[in-house]
């Protein structure tokens, strides 16, 4: 359990943050659709981390688990997009959220593939 805790933690935060009301900054001078750089991190560390955990539990990770692991991030993104949906004045479904959270996670997975395991 001690392996995933940073998993774990990493994906509370992930999901307070998704279902909290949006934060108001100011926009001035940043470009459209700059969030979308937070959620590639956000997802690339999240399922960075649960890669990391499956590592060090069992000295080793499997295809099948990686590919657990990214199919699990994608689904609990699109969940998170339609929780906001139904969130009325809070939050709102957006595609490209889902599109950079994807691009994170396959990322992530590509960096551990290549550099790590």
């Amino acid at each position: 359990m001690k392996y995933y805790i940073p998993a774990i933690v990493l994906l509370i935060l992930v999901t307070y943050l998704s279902v909290s009301p949006k934060l108001t900054l100011p926009n001035e001078g940043v470009p459209e659709h700059s969030d979308k750089v937070a959620h590639f991190l956000a997802y690339f560390f999240l399922s960075f981390s649960a890669f990391w955990g499956f590592l060090r539990k069992n000295n080793r990770i499997s295809s099948q688990q990686r590919t657990f692991i990214v199919l699990f991030y994608i689904s609990y993104s699109f969940l998170l997009e339609i929780i906001q949906e139904l969130m009325p004045g809070v939050r709102q479904f957006d595609g490209l959220d889902i599109l950079a959270n994807t691009v994170g996670i396959f990322s992530s997975n590509f960096v551990f593939k290549r550099f790590i395991a």
